[in-house]
């Protein structure tokens, strides 16, 4: 499977997003009863993070491997701000 820097799934009202596949995290939410994304349910119902996971990895499978490699973390000189968010 290619290695993403980020990855999200859905299935039905069930939404997956793993910020950094290269860590075993995600953030599952139930878009029905929290459209604004405010509960993660991953620790809750681990059997629907694997089948996202799952879903996300066969995606992947499917796609051309990149002729390049991934660029390293973005860095600010401005005020000397460290970045925010996710750096690749």
């Amino acid at each position: 499977m290619a290695q993403l820097p980020n990855g999200c799934s859905r299935r039905g009202n069930l939404k997956l997003f793993k910020p950094n596949q290269d860590r075993p995290c995600g953030y599952l939410y139930d878009l029905a009863s929290d459209p604004r994304e405010q509960r993660d349910l991953a620790s809750e119902r681990p059997e629907d993070v694997r089948a996202l996971e799952t879903d996300i990895a066969d995606w992947a499978d499917d796609m051309a491997r990149p002729l390049w490699g991934r660029r390293p973390p973005v860095t600010y000189s401005i005020c000397n701000i460290m970045p925010i968010g996710f750096e690749n």
